[in-house]
C-alpha cells in the first residue's frame, strides 16, 4: 500500500498540471494547429481547384506519372493555377 502513494501523487500532481494548463488557456510555447480556414479556392469538387487539377491531369493522363514538382510545372504553364500541396493530393489520388 505504501508503494501506491509516489506513483498516486505523481498522477495526481501531472492530472493537475494538465488541468492548470487547459484552463488557462494559454499555450505558452505550445504551437497551435491550424484548423481549416474555409478556403474557397480548395474545395475538393469540381469547382475548386482540385476539381480543376483533376480534369485537367484526367485529360492529359502523361501527368499522373510526373513528379510533383514537375506536375505543379506544367500546370503552371497550362494556366492552371494550383499549389504544390493540392497537386500532390490529386496526384496521390491517381496513383
Amino acid at each position: 500500500m505504501r508503494q501506491d502513494l509516489p506513483e498516486r501523487d505523481a498522477h495526481h500532481r501531472a492530472f493537475s498540471e494538465v488541468n492548470g494548463y487547459l484552463d488557462s488557456g494559454n499555450p505558452s510555447g505550445i504551437r497551435m494547429l491550424s484548423a481549416p480556414n474555409g478556403q474557397k479556392g480548395h474545395k475538393t469538387g469540381e469547382g475548386g481547384v482540385n476539381g480543376q487539377v483533376r480534369m485537367h491531369m484526367d485529360a492529359n493522363p502523361d501527368l499522373a506519372q510526373l513528379s510533383v514538382n514537375q506536375g505543379l510545372s506544367a500546370l503552371r504553364s497550362a494556366g492552371v493555377q494550383a499549389g504544390r500541396t493540392t497537386v500532390a493530393e490529386v496526384l496521390q489520388g491517381l496513383r
